[in-house]
């Protein structure tokens, strides 16, 4: 009987030490396994954590960290990411969503598109203006009655002028004269003589359709211009800087006795009107019968 018992004594003792001297199983005895773990942490769980390594939240919002050594940082992929201070061998990654801020380029805004103003002022850099004078090129000379038939040396005489430019423009002030007769006409419409872009305005010695061949004249200048029917240096200008300077001569030009001299709508340039080749002979008839010309109509292309 007594060593009967001495064995199971001796059976449960070895049975009580064998966990303490087996340390959990081979390996490192500090490593976990299952279970329960050497710290606080939540049980049933394994966790590997690398020296160092810091891992963001990826949703949420960020805070303010600060790292040191050799750290890789992942940003919030969602949310809003707040500063953050890394030294050392750091790699940060921004996040993916959010407002982006630093050198942005943004595409500058025409404030006249779309236009906020109404005919006829034109809108300067955003603000509203009157029309004012046009610049040299805006507006050119496309069509003269030179030698009218029928009404006289110069009655029925007539000078056309279109707009060329994509604003509205103010004539007058402007002057209108022939350098080659020295002939001066300062234009004074008693308030704006405006011309709409594409629009022509028509010149001539009366408004009196009888005297002027039937045709409605814009504005007149009376005598002090007359055509010659020879040559001639035809001259727009306004605040002294001349806007179109056109000068004919009778045989190089297309022109004779009741022919209206048209320039061709392809060459409605304030250099193209000064080739005689950019210009034809009109062959639309007006009152009276067998003058030629299109005043205050648009010219057909030259044949």
């Amino acid at each position: 009987m007594k060593t009967t018992t001495k064995r199971a004594s001796h059976t449960l003792l070895t049975l009580a030490l064998l966990p303490a001297c087996n340390g959990g199983g081979t390996g490192d005895p500090s490593a976990p396994t299952t279970g329960a773990s050497d710290s606080d942490g939540p049980t049933g769980s394994t966790t590997d954590v690398a020296p160092n390594a810091t891992e963001a939240p990826t949703t949420g919002s960020a805070t303010s960290q600060t790292l040191t050594g050799d750290a890789t940082t992942e940003a919030p992929t969602t949310g809003s990411a707040t500063s953050q201070t890394l030294t050392g061998d750091a790699t940060t990654e921004a996040p993916t969503t959010g407002t982006t801020t630093g050198d942005a380029t943004t595409e500058p805004t025409d404030p006249c598109e779309p236009n906020p103003c109404t005919a006829p002022q034109n809108c300067v850099e955003g603000a509203c203006v009157d029309p004012a004078h046009p610049a040299a090129g805006e507006v050119i000379l496309v069509e003269m009655m030179i030698d009218v038939r029928e009404l006289g040396d110069n009655n029925g005489e007539w000078i056309e002028f279109k707009n060329v430019s994509d604003r509205h423009v103010d004539l007058n002030g402007c002057t209108l004269s022939d350098v080659e007769v020295g002939a001066a006409f300062p234009i004074d419409a008693g308030g704006p003589l405006v011309i709409a872009p594409g629009a022509l305005v028509l010149m001539g010695k009366t408004t009196d359709a009888a005297v002027n061949g039937g045709i409605t004249v814009d504005h007149a200048y009376g005598d002090a211009i007359a055509l010659n029917d020879t040559n001639g240096i035809i001259t727009l200008a306004c605040a002294e800087l001349p806007v179109d300077i056109v000068e004919y001569f009778a045989g190089l030009w297309p022109y004779g006795t009741g022919d209206g001299l048209q320039l061709d709508p392809g060459h409605e340039d304030a250099t193209a009107n000064d080739d005689p080749e950019s210009w034809c002979r009109a062959l639309e008839e007006y009152a009276p019968p067998m003058n030629t010309g299109t005043p205050g109509a648009p010219n057909p292309p030259c044949r």
